[in-house]
C-alpha cells in the first residue's frame, strides 16, 4: 500500500509537470525516495523479502512507474511492475465496488 502511495506521488509530479524529467525535482528527492525507502524498511521489519526484490532498485522502480505512464507494458522491468500490470485492469473493475462497500458499511 505504502509503495503505491509512492507510485502515486511521482506520478502527480509527472503529471502536474508535463513530463518525467521534472520528476527528479526537489520534491522527489525530498519526499517521494525517502518514502520509498521507508515501504522498503517497512518490507524489511516485516520480513518480505519478495516484496524488496520485486520493487527492485529505487531507479528501476520509478522508471517503471514512468513507462507505465506512457503505457510502454512491455518495456517495464520490475517483477513488481509487471505484475500490477497484469492485475490492472482487475483492479480497475473491482475498485468501484471497493468504494460502494466503504459507504454502505
Amino acid at each position: 500500500m505504502l509503495t503505491k502511495q509512492v507510485g502515486q506521488f511521482y506520478s502527480l509530479i509527472t503529471h502536474l509537470s508535463g513530463s518525467i524529467s521534472h520528476a527528479d525535482s526537489q520534491f522527489s528527492s525530498e519526499v517521494v525516495l525517502p518514502v520509498f525507502r521507508d515501504a522498503v524498511a517497512l518490507a524489511k521489519a516485516a520480513g518480505a523479502k519478495s516484496i524488496i526484490s520485486d520493487l527492485g532498485s529505487p531507479e528501476d522502480f520509478f522508471s517503471d512507474i514512468g513507462r507505465a505512464k506512457l503505457g510502454q507494458w512491455d518495456e517495464l522491468v520490475t517483477v513488481g511492475a509487471k505484475e500490477w500490470a497484469t492485475l490492472k485492469d482487475v483492479n480497475e473493475a473491482i475498485s468501484p465496488l471497493l468504494s460502494i462497500n466503504h459507504t454502505v458499511n
